[in-house]
This record gives structure tokens, C-alpha cells and sequence, in this order.
């Protein structure tokens, strides 16, 4: 089922945050097999150090916002992440988004965002819609961070 995350994807490592528990985790052996590997933490602190061994491609940041004790804590890491590493391709999911969301609304802090429970077909689509809006929004965000 690699087929679903894209070539792209399938040469990237995949950094997951998630607490124990979440529905999101059941796809880590999946992201472990089909891309460069995975690795999963419960505490953001852990997550810088796991990017940095992302490879020559980078690495793909999957987030599941229950983690976080309030949303706008979620927010303001994700924002000053983003910041920190502009090249990063971030993904959010969270049990209460009304749907998945495949556009570029939430650009300031991540490239997609999925409802969990996630389908893999779902989430492997999600993370090619989350590179390919990456791309698209990089600009944008390198022009707000200047201005």
C-alpha cells in the first residue's frame, strides 16, 4: 500500500506525535515499511531530534493535537516549529475536526489536517496533499515571515 503514499513520501521519514492510545498509531508499522522509517514519540520535546535524522529528503510530521493539553498550546508549537523549519511537511489530525481538510487553509501551521479515526488510504492521501501544499505555500510563508 506505499502506492498510496506517492514516490515522494516513500523516500521521506515519518515522525509521528501522538499519545498512547491514539488511533493514529495504528498506522505507524505501515509509514515504518513503506518510507524511510518511522518514529513515534508522546512528547513534543522528542521530536526536534527525531527531524534531525530525517535524511537527504527531509522528513514528514504526522501530529495527533490530543497530545497537547489545550489547542491553542498545539498552535503556538506548531507555529514556532514551522518558523524553526519552513521546510518541514506537517500534518495534524484530531478527533474533532468536522472532516479532512486537503486545502491550504491552515498553512500557518500545517499542510493538511485529517479527522482520526483515519482510513491508511485517507491518511496516505492526505500526506501527498500535505507535500504538494507544502510546495505550494512556501512562498507564502517565507514572504509572512519576512514582513
Amino acid at each position: 500500500m506505499s502506492h498510496l503514499l506517492g514516490p515522494n513520501a516513500v523516500e521521506r521519514r515519518v515522525v509521528m506525535l501522538a499519545p498512547e492510545g491514539s488511533t493514529l498509531l495504528r498506522h505507524a508499522d505501515w509509514f515504518d515499511h513503506a518510507t524511510q522509517g518511522c518514529v513515534t514519540s508522546s512528547d513534543p520535546a522528542d521530536v526536534r531530534d527525531a527531524l534531525s535524522f530525517g535524511g537527504s529528503h527531509g522528513a514528514i510530521l504526522v501530529v495527533d493535537l490530543a497530545v497537547f493539553p489545550r489547542l491553542a498550546t498545539a498552535l503556538e508549537w506548531l507555529t514556532a516549529l514551522r518558523n524553526d523549519v519552513p521546510g518541514l511537511v506537517v500534518a495534524v489530525a484530531f478527533d474533532q475536526f468536522p472532516e479532512h481538510d486537503m486545502s491550504c487553509e491552515r498553512y500557518q501551521v500545517a499542510d493538511v489536517s485529517v479527522r482520526l479515526p483515519v482510513s491508511r488510504p485517507a491518511l496516505g492521501l492526505a500526506l501527498s496533499a500535505a507535500m504538494t501544499n507544502h510546495e505550494f505555500t512556501l512562498t507564502l510563508r517565507r514572504h509572512s515571515m519576512l514582513h
